[in-house]
């Protein structure tokens, strides 16, 4: 018998654990962190942050959180109007106390939307699909997917989380523990889809949908006759110089993997992704590459690739929060004087993550985190307190 479970943080895939009420954390939820976050700090702002302190700076807000959390290692990537610095902290393994370095493989987890979103919004301007072709086209013949009062799933509906459809499916495998993911099959997902009973119109409301990104990743390579990685690395990794981003650790061909852990000090399996969620989270990457991403969502070069990226920028759905939203895989958040900024944040089993771009004044940040805790937010933290002081820095120079 399938037995049903969800993840602790409905937002990410850091915890399997049994079904409850807690089905989606609300959107104005996360931003009022965010929000809460900004104003807390920018209250501490650095009288004398430059350019010249900036390391020092970003060095003692790492050290904080990695002392109050627990964490094994950090590893940052700041972009600045094309120029890149890469710092780390901690161990890549805490058995031999291994360093990390740019190129160390960490699970992005749910960074992953972000780029099945762009990979929805490239093939879309090829002219390979359409962004509002109803999902039922583009899923074999014998899923029956649900609509609601003759109103289709559209792609663009999985890509802003309107779908309708629920955080995570309600028949999956709790036996499985943590391969539960790997192990949910596109037969479970049809039957799950031919029994859903749609709660609204799409297009509408945003509720945020692991399963709703799994089976855009799916339909977009289905579509394609490609796998998920194939699919990636034509379109996206190959283009961009991307060489160090794949969709398992034994894909590398190396052993420069940060171990994960759960918690302080238990060890943490890789989490892995069936052809249902891998769009959803399951890539692994580096810093050196994920900067590589920064840039090209930052740069003003032409082509189909470099435009799809920017439009995954634009506001598709607003939230309760004024000026607040959603694009193609980022959410939107006012904040840094006014300005808008996209941003994503992950979690697995054993691994946490944050990247966030400002397009108006072409700077970034990730933050890739070898550790996943109790307290679901501190990687959010990390993220815009360095965002907050590469942008302070900046104004100095």
């Amino acid at each position: 018998m399938v037995r049903k479970l969800l993840v602790n943080s409905p937002r990410n895939f850091s915890h399997i654990v049994k079904f409850n009420e807690r089905t989606n954390m609300k959107f104005n939820k996360l931003f009022s962190l965010l929000a809460l976050i900004v104003l807390i700090t920018a209250c501490g702002k650095d009288e004398e942050l430059t350019p010249e302190t900036l390391e020092q700076k970003i060095e003692d807000i790492t050290k904080k959180h990695m002392t109050n959390q627990g964490w094994a290692g950090v590893a940052i990537g700041v972009y600045d109007n094309g120029t890149t610095n890469f710092y780390a902290y901690g161990a890549k393994d805490k058995a031999d106390d291994s360093k990390i370095n740019q190129n160390t493989l960490f699970e992005i987890g749910d960074l992953s939307k972000v780029f099945t979103g762009a990979l929805l919004t490239k093939l879309d301007l090829d002219g390979t699909i359409d962004e509002d072709d109803p999902l039922k086209d583009h899923m074999p013949l014998n899923a029956n997917v649900p609509d609601y009062l003759g109103n289709d799933i559209l792609l663009k509906h999985l890509a802003n989380h309107s779908s309708a459809l629920p955080t995570m499916p309600d028949n999956m495998d709790l036996e499985a523990e943590e391969d539960v993911l790997n192990q949910y099959t596109t037969t479970l997902l049809f039957e799950f889809l031919d029994g859903y009973t749609m709660p609204r119109n799409t297009g509408t409301t945003m509720e945020y949908s692991n399963l709703g990104y799994g089976i855009l990743g799916y339909a977009l390579k289905y579509s394609q006759s490609k796998t998920y990685g194939d699919l990636l690395k034509d379109e996206i990794l190959t283009p961009l110089g991307m060489t160090n981003t794949f969709m398992t650790f034994a894909e590398a061909g190396h052993d420069n993997i940060a171990q994960g852990y759960s918690g302080p000090s238990d060890e943490a399996n890789e989490l892995l992704f069936s052809e249902v969620f891998e769009g959803s989270g399951g890539i692994k990457s580096s810093i050196s590459d994920m900067l590589k991403f920064i840039g090209a969502n930052l740069s003003d070069d032409t082509g189909n690739l470099y435009e799809a990226l920017r439009k995954t920028h634009i506001k598709t759905i607003e939230t309760p929060d004024a000026g607040n939203g959603f694009g193609t895989g980022w959410f939107i958040l006012n904040y840094l004087d006014g300005q808008l900024v996209r941003f994503h944040d992950g979690g697995t089993m054993g691994y946490s993550s944050y990247m966030v771009i400002n397009p108006e004044t072409k700077r970034g940040v990730v933050v890739l985190i070898n550790t996943n805790t109790d307290n679901a937010y501190a990687h959010l933290d990390i993220g815009v307190e360095i965002m907050k002081a590469v942008h302070e820095a900046a104004q100095t120079n």
